[in-house]
C-alpha cells in the first residue's frame, strides 16, 4: 500500500510539473492594438539629428526675444535647417518590418472582435492600409521628390494650398505668373513641377494629396515641420 500511495504522489507531482511547462511555453495573445500604437509612435534613433534641432530650437526661443543680433541669428538657424537635411531617413521603413507585416495581417480580426472603439478600429484599418501602400512601395522604384521644391511652391504661390493644380501645365503657368509677379524661384520649374506631382503620386507622404481632380500640397507649416523632422527626400 505504501509504494501505491507513493507511485501517485510521483504521477502527480509528473503531471503538475508538466502543466507548469505548457504554462510558460504557452504563447501569450497579442496585443494587436499596442502594437500598433508602438510602431506609429517609433522614431528612429538618430542622435544628431536631435543636436541640431535642439539648436534650431533653442535659436528659436533666443529669436523670439529680439536680441541685438537677430540677424545673424536668423542666418544661423536657416544654415541649421539646411544640415537637418542631411539626416535623411524613410518614415516607412517601421512599416516594411516583420512585426508591422504581422500586426497588418491580425488587423481584420482585431476590428471584429477586439476594438473597443470606433477610433481603434479607424486606427488598425489605417495602419493596414499603410504597411500594405510601403511594403508595396518598397518594391518599386522610389519617386523622386523633395519637401524643399514643396516649400518653396506654397511659399511663392500661397493660394495653391486651397486649390490645388490639376495638371503640370497648370502649376508651370502659376510659377510663370508668380515669376512675373517679381517673385523669385530656387529652382528650375521642371524640378519644382516634377517634385510636387511625384509627391502627389507617392504613397509613403501626405504632403501632396489628390482631392478629386486636383493635386493640393499641404500648408507651409506641415512641410516645414518635415524639413525639420528630416522627412524631406525620396
Amino acid at each position: 500500500m505504501p509504494r501505491v500511495m507513493a507511485t501517485k504522489k510521483k504521477t502527480k507531482r509528473k503531471t503538475a510539473k508538466k502543466k507548469a511547462v505548457k504554462r510558460k511555453t504557452a504563447k501569450k495573445p497579442v496585443n494587436v492594438f499596442a502594437g500598433i500604437e508602438r510602431i506609429n509612435n517609433t522614431d528612429p534613433e538618430m542622435p544628431g539629428r536631435k543636436i541640431v534641432n535642439g539648436a534650431i530650437d533653442a535659436l528659436n526661443k533666443h529669436i523670439g526675444k529680439k536680441p541685438v543680433d537677430s540677424a545673424a541669428s536668423k542666418k544661423a538657424r536657416r544654415h541649421l535647417e539646411n544640415a537637418v537635411k542631411e539626416f535623411k531617413w524613410n518614415p516607412d521603413q517601421k512599416y516594411t518590418t516583420t512585426e508591422a507585416k504581422k500586426l497588418s495581417g491580425m488587423v481584420d480580426q482585431f476590428c471584429r472582435d477586439s476594438a473597443n472603439s470606433v477610433g481603434q478600429v479607424r486606427t488598425a484599418l489605417a495602419f493596414k492600409d499603410r504597411v500594405e501602400k510601403a511594403n508595396k512601395a518598397k518594391k518599386g522604384k522610389p519617386l523622386d521628390w523633395s519637401a524643399d521644391d514643396l516649400y518653396e511652391v506654397v511659399t511663392k504661390i500661397p493660394g495653391i494650398v486651397k486649390d490645388g493644380v490639376p495638371t503640370q501645365k497648370e502649376l508651370e503657368a502659376k510659377i510663370e505668373k508668380a515669376t512675373k509677379a517679381g517673385r523669385k524661384f530656387v529652382k528650375k520649374t521642371y524640378r519644382l513641377t516634377k517634385s510636387f506631382f511625384n509627391a502627389g503620386k507617392d504613397p509613403r507622404t501626405d504632403l501632396v494629396q489628390k482631392k478629386g481632380r486636383n493635386y493640393i500640397p499641404r500648408p507651409k507649416s506641415a512641410i516645414k515641420e518635415a524639413l525639420h523632422k528630416g522627412d524631406s527626400v525620396r
